[in-house]
């Protein structure tokens, strides 16, 4: 990835997104950290889109199990 300077952020994921994570990246031969900072630049780019992901609601993890999720303020 190019583009200038690059900055660190930390990136706290559930197991199973950095398997998931992890396993794409071992596919196509590159990072764990290469692939999350494509994605992001990915989403980026496309997030003036409108597409149906950038308003899916994410689901509340604070929930009890069996109970509706609601979504996360601002989504």
């Amino acid at each position: 990835m190019s583009g200038g300077e690059r900055l660190t952020i930390p990136l706290s994921l559930e197991r199973w997104a950095y398997y998931a994570l992890a396993r794409e990246a071992a596919e196509r031969g590159t990072s764990t950290e290469d692939l999350a900072a494509y994605a992001v630049a990915y989403f980026l780019a496309d997030a003036d889109s409108g597409r149906i992901a950038r308003h899916a609601p994410l689901p509340d993890t604070d929930a009890a199990p069996g109970s509706e999720a609601s979504p996360r303020p601002g989504s």
